[in-house]
């Protein structure tokens, strides 16, 4: 039964991921109301403009280690040794001859690549979210209805 039920909600989860949606947004009242109002824009602008900055400073950041990997692998080739071996005989001129052969090769390099996480910094989803639930504190409504 409690299968059955998880099967239902996550089908209708699907269902309604997919549906349109059109959002009117009625603002609060009076003047309290557009004074909140438009410290919720004010909120909204500063947070874009944080992300925004923060996202140039990252990819900025990013350049410039790119740039020092770039010039480490200039100075520093790739060096290259053995990891595993395996003993080979053979027999040359009526004598026996054992040695080790290589089997398996790895190639390093002292320069450690970076690593770009700079698109988890500018996504203004929060921002929107933060919006949202202050335009509704202050007395504003946010009337969500599906498109057919």
């Amino acid at each position: 039964m409690k299968f059955r039920l998880n099967l239902i909600t996550v089908f209708a989860f699907f269902l309604t991921s997919c549906a349109t949606y059109k959002e009117t947004w009625i603002p609060p009242t009076g003047a309290s109301g557009s004074m909140c109002v438009m410290q919720c824009n004010n909120s909204k602008e500063y947070c874009q403009v944080s992300k925004q900055s923060l996202a140039q400073r990252c990819e900025s950041e990013y350049s410039w280690a790119m740039a020092d990997y770039q010039s480490c692998k200039l100075r520093n080739p790739q060096t290259s040794y053995c990891t595993s071996y395996r003993s080979k005989t053979e027999t040359i001129n009526g004598q026996t001859i054992t040695r080790q052969e290589c089997t398996s090769t790895r190639y390093d390099s002292p320069c450690k690549e970076p690593v770009k996480s700079c698109s988890k910094v500018g996504n203004d989803s929060q921002c929107e979210a933060n919006y949202r639930a202050c335009f509704v504190s202050c007395g504003g409504v946010i009337d969500r209805r599906e498109v057919k």
